[in-house]
């Protein structure tokens, strides 16, 4: 299984806090991402994103992402900014998932404080989006969205 990362391509001119690393796993989009983050990891999320998310493409059928959260969620108000604007950009050119579904487990920093305005970069880009404390809750739910 290939894994893509935001390791690959350094952006922005500060290095990128936090980290994720994408797979593909059936009809979803499989994300690591380990926080917290800043703009300039955002900025290095495209690139990964869309080569991993290329064979789901492919496919021509409606996919989800799944991203299990380790550590913290802890984003800057400019970096939710920034993820909602990514996030508009890659529906805009049909690379983004229909669905999302976010695993902030109790024991990452932030999960409860970062839910909702998650959720509002979603709504802003009209992309479908929930969180979960458990994993199985989240692929339940994106089963059901996917059909």
């Amino acid at each position: 299984m290939a894994v893509h990362s935001t390791d690959e391509k350094p952006m922005g001119r500060f290095p990128a806090h936090g980290r994720a690393a994408f797979s593909v796993e059936d009809r979803l989009l499989v994300t690591e991402a380990e926080g917290p983050f800043n703009v300039e990891l955002v900025q290095a999320l495209r690139t990964p994103a869309t080569e991993a998310s290329a064979p789901l493409r492919a496919q021509g059928q409606v996919w989800g992402q799944l991203s299990r959260f380790r550590r913290s969620a802890l984003a800057s108000p400019d970096t939710l900014a920034a993820f909602a604007a990514l996030l508009i950009d890659m529906r805009d050119e049909g690379v983004a998932p229909a669905f999302t579904a976010y695993v902030l487990g109790p024991d990452v920093e932030g999960a409860s404080l970062m839910a909702a305005p998650l959720r509002r970069c979603f709504e802003a880009a009209g992309l479908g989006f929930a969180h979960f404390e458990r994993e199985e809750e989240a692929r339940a739910w994106l089963r059901t969205q996917l059909g």
